[in-house]
């Protein structure tokens, strides 16, 4: 089945939605390596591919989105981004830290571009051995933009007379959605005339893509027009770990600010709106894996609009001792939990990965799946 006659056919669709978190990332492939056993059901040859009919993610669940789209199987993945994760984060670039009043970046992109071009090789946006819908969530810095970019066909700049998205090398729009500030360089990706500047598509209101990836589906400009009555979409919606980021009360004295609080403030925002993300699909959406809004709303059991014909799962690991231990995590993980929750840090990935699949077990049933 070609990619346009997969998003022709009729009949619901599903969507998979895969958080940015850097390293954390495992914790998808924990998840994700569950999904395609229960999805498989025997079957060697099967991939996710075949099941979710538009693939999306930011940062590095733009990677991993990019390797199940090329029809990588989950086990792949995961020894790949084992060996990406220690060939980028182990080797911290000289350069990083404060120069001249400017913070340069932590870590080196070659690794990066290495490990994306041994996966991606030269393919374009649109090569033909991509047959299920794929979204990168990418942002622009130069004109301060979200840029979700998807391979349909009839998407208005796919094949744009002087803006061809579809000519865009895939490996580059992949690196440009991983270009977290202070970790790496941006990515500048010039097409014809123009140079395009990209940073972290996290640095944005869609690290979690799920909101975004329902307005590409629906949405005619975007190429794919599903959705309505007649479409049933289904999003599952895989998150890297999350924690409460709560500033101690005697942190701030009135006019000041600790320097160690920036990092904090940035990461409430990016909660912000991936919990105002997750509340808006919540209210939309019926499914059954949800999380608690507030102690108002609770998790909004019954959505307020159910005309709109979706479904909704999120799977996502608490990284906070309480839930670890409710849901059966050995001690000796919690115990390491302030290691569990930086981008970069390699000492524990097999531990990552176990904890995604612990998860999934707790978690993840067949019915979630559509």
């Amino acid at each position: 089945m070609t990619l346009q006659e997969r998003i022709e056919r009729p009949g619901p669709k599903r969507i998979l939605s895969l958080d940015g978190g850097g390293i954390r990332g495992l914790i998808t492939l924990g998840y994700l390596e569950r999904m395609e056993t229960l999805l498989a059901a025997g079957n060697p040859d099967f991939r996710l591919r075949d099941h979710f009919d538009l693939i999306g993610g930011t940062s590095t669940g733009a990677i991993i989105a990019a390797g199940l789209a090329l029809g990588l199987d989950v086990k792949n993945i995961q020894t790949r981004y084992l060996d990406l994760g220690k060939s980028i984060f182990g080797r911290p670039g000289f350069i990083g830290g404060l120069t001249g009043g400017t913070l340069a970046a932590k870590f080196a992109t070659e690794p990066v571009e290495a490990a994306l071009n041994d996966i991606i090789g030269d393919r374009t946006l649109m090569t033909p051995d991509i047959t299920t819908g794929l979204c990168i969530v990418t942002k622009r810095f130069d004109t301060n933009s979200v840029w979700p970019v998807v391979n349909a066909p009839n998407n208005r700049y796919t094949f744009h007379e002087t803006q061809p998205n579809g000519a865009f090398r895939l490996s580059s729009i992949v690196r440009a959605s991983t270009a977290a500030p202070t970790y790496f360089d941006p990515e500048l990706v010039t097409l014809g005339p123009a140079t395009f500047g990209f940073i972290d598509g996290g640095i944005s209101m869609h690290n979690n893509p799920a909101l975004q990836l329902l307005l590409v589906a629906s949405a005619k400009a975007f190429g794919f027009g599903w959705g309505g009555q007649e479409t049933p979409l289904h999003i599952v919606s895989i998150g890297t770990g999350e924690w409460t980021r709560a500033v101690p009360l005697g942190s701030w004295t009135e006019g000041s600010m600790p320097i160690r609080q920036v990092g904090n403030l940035v990461g409430m925002m990016m909660e912000d709106a991936s919990a105002l993300n997750e509340t808006i699909l919540q209210a939309m959406a019926r499914g059954r894996n949800r999380r608690i809004i507030d102690r108002i709303t609770g998790d909004l059991p019954e959505p307020l609009w159910p005309h709109a014909n979706l479904t909704y799962e999120r799977f996502q690991l608490y990284l906070e001792e309480p839930f670890m231990t409710s849901m059966g995590i050995p001690s000796a993980y919690t115990a390491r939990i302030d290691s569990y929750r930086k981008m970069d840090n390699i000492d524990h990935m097999t531990d990552l990965l176990d904890l995604g699949r612990h998860m999934a077990e707790r978690q993840v049933e067949r019915g979630d799946l559509g």
